[in-house]
């Protein structure tokens, strides 16, 4: 009994030096700073981002510069004679090259183009020859014809996958505030419970002690102690769990937020979203901006990808052409004097004679996943219609509800109150009374959870939305 009184102490303690007090709002923000979701969040957001970057990189001309410096080789070499038999001889020299190529992606056509420049010099050490060979320019294009244009698909879906990150970033914060409004209702629950048990066990010992100084005059029954005694030992074990429940959320909210604060109190005079949501606007933002509707429009040009590689993949013709101007001397500077042309011209073909139906398979498969990311984005904007119609709908209710509760709160502890007045001056049983407080424990605790339900459904909305309707803005972030 001591050791409960101990602890009732302690529970009545409140702002200590070392105690926070902390709004929902508040714990929301720390978290989306702190919280390892945030980091794991972040970190998604960042790999798009580089691949955003990398992909524009590739867009420009690049500038390489190639070489062998040198490549040195003494050795013997054998070398067939015309009567068959084989004769080794000793090779003693040295190959060197260095050059520089400008390249660019040609987007509209999905080949390439180049522009290069080199040198090569060749020594044999055992002959004492030297010789440069010069490419001052050499113009080379790549073209695949009639076939897939990766590039042009790649610039549809870059774009696409950075949007749907940074929708999915959006939707990633709104999951944040729907665990930490979870986290900190849990807490607010148990705190109230804990509240609730030791009020009523302070109830039921002053109860005891009334009925208690009756039994000497009569005027009570050893069932009525007897009844009490039990309500006392169960009121005492509701305390201890419901401390046990308080340390346990408490932990699990700053492990959560990574707070390093020994107490926390929360800030229970919130106010409450209580703002109207128009439906419609809702759909529309939602299908505009929402992270689900992102992610089914991304999926869709990627299966229209597939679908125009397997069909033009049958068919491979490529095109290579280059022309330039080279030499070669035996001193550098004469190595670029007077370059010849270099010409070269190839047109390749790869045309399947017999596949077994695999390229047609393929393509038809294309089609058919195409044909079901078409129907999964069309019961997707369904689905995402009926939960806004449902989470409108619900958050009317949980407002009115909200209104209702506070009177029936301000009833049953009214209620209660002069059942226990009844009830001690002999004119309330007490089945009466536990039922009065049972009813005074739930008003309560039905009033904290339409304020949770109320919270719960404007973050799921903006979640599901990408747009805060309190204050009027998007959430989700923008390609620049």
């Amino acid at each position: 009994m001591k050791k409960l009184l101990l602890i009732l102490g302690m529970l009545w303690v409140k702002d200590g030096p070392s105690q926070l007090v902390y709004t929902l709002n508040e714990l929301v923000s720390i978290a989306k700073e702190r919280s390892y979701e945030t980091t794991i969040a972040k970190e998604k957001l960042a790999v798009r981002q580089f691949e955003w970057k990398a992909f524009k990189a590739e867009l420009s001309p690049s500038l390489t510069l190639f070489g062998n410096l040198p490549v040195y080789n003494k050795e013997f070499y054998g070398v067939r004679q015309p009567d068959g038999s084989m004769r080794y001889l000793p090779i003693h020299q040295q190959n060197s090259n260095i050059g520089f190529t400008v390249s660019q992606p040609l987007l509209f056509s999905g080949g390439s183009i180049a522009v290069s420049s080199d040198l090569k010099r060749f020594d044999d050490f055992g002959d004492k020859f030297r010789q440069y060979t010069s490419t001052p320019v050499y113009i080379s294009l790549h073209q695949p014809l009639f076939g897939f244009n990766e590039w042009k698909w790649r610039k549809k879906i870059a774009p696409l996958r950075l949007e749907n990150a940074r929708r999915i970033w959006s939707q990633d914060q709104e999951e944040i505030s729907l665990d930490v409004v979870e986290l900190f209702y849990n807490l607010m629950d148990a705190q109230t419970e804990e509240e609730l048990a030791a009020t009523n066990l302070k109830r039921v010992n002053e109860d005891l002690g009334i009925e208690e100084a009756r039994i000497s005059k009569a005027t009570t029954s050893t069932e009525i102690i007897l009844r009490l005694r039990g309500l006392k030992v169960d009121s005492e074990r509701r305390v201890l769990r419901a401390v046990t429940d308080r340390e346990n959320a408490l932990y699990a909210l700053k492990q959560y937020l990574q707070l390093e604060e020994k107490a926390i109190v929360l800030n229970t005079n919130l106010q409450v979203p209580g703002y109207v949501i128009d439906e419609k606007t809702a759909i529309e933002y939602a299908l505009k901006s929402g992270p689900l509707l992102s992610t089914a429009e991304l999926s869709k040009v990627e299966a229209e990808s597939e679908v125009s590689r397997t069909r033009k993949q049958r068919f491979a013709v490529n095109l290579q052409a280059s022309y330039g101007l080279n030499n070669t001397s035996n001193t550098l500077s004469d190595a670029y004097q007077a370059p010849r042309s270099q010409q070269q011209f190839s047109v390749g073909f790869s045309v399947p004679l017999i596949d077994w139906g695999r390229n047609l398979s393929n393509a038809r498969a294309a089609k058919a996943y195409l044909s079901q990311v078409n129907a999964t984005a069309d019961q997707l904007k369904r689905d995402v219609t009926t939960e806004i119609h449902n989470l409108v709908s619900w958050q009317k209710m949980a407002n009115l509800e909200l209104q209702f509760s506070a009177s029936a709160d301000s009833i049953a502890q009214a209620r209660y109150d002069q059942a226990t007045l009844s009830y001690r001056s002999g004119m309330l049983a007490l089945t009466d009374l536990a039922i009065a407080q049972q009813e005074k424990d739930a008003a309560k605790k039905m009033r904290l959870n339409l304020e949770r339900r109320l919270w719960e459904l404007h973050f799921r909305i903006r979640q599901i939305t990408a747009f805060d309707f309190a204050t009027g803005r998007e959430l989700y972030l923008k390609i620049d």
